[in-house]
């Protein structure tokens, strides 16, 4: 089975990893062990008001997202831009895989396939005419 794409739909409550390709999709969820009640309104950064990150979450997404050769990060608020900073600091041999950190609200396997799977096509077009 070819899993050489990866979306990932994250909060700061859950991720779901989806790694497809030509065969069939794979699902993964992982859930932060941090209670989405500890929300610090005052904190004035890209987290989106939460004071703490989970860097066992994170790790977590990073490591089930090793396999694929294209990420995606898709997700509403400022969760996404904390993966991919996290990426970017923590795992840099994962950060020039993800090509690119998406505003996103669908939240069904099959919107953020198809969504990815666009994402991906665009891309290649674009690279193609290059």
């Amino acid at each position: 089975m070819d899993h050489s794409h990866a979306a990932v739909w994250v909060d700061h409550s859950e991720a779901r990893v989806i790694t497809f390709g030509t065969g069939a999709t794979t699902s993964n969820l992982i859930q932060s062990t941090i209670h989405p009640d500890h929300v610090d309104h005052k904190v004035a950064s890209f987290r989106a008001g939460y004071a703490h990150e989970d860097p066992t979450y994170l790790t977590a997404i990073a490591e089930a997202l090793k396999s694929a050769r294209e990420i995606l990060i898709l997700g509403p608020g400022g969760a996404r831009k904390t993966l991919a900073h996290f990426i970017h600091d923590k795992v840099p041999t994962l950060a020039p895989r993800v090509m690119g950190v998406e505003p996103f609200d669908g939240r069904s396997e099959q919107e953020v396939v198809d969504f990815a799977r666009n994402y991906f096509d665009r891309s290649a077009l674009t690279a193609a005419a290059q």
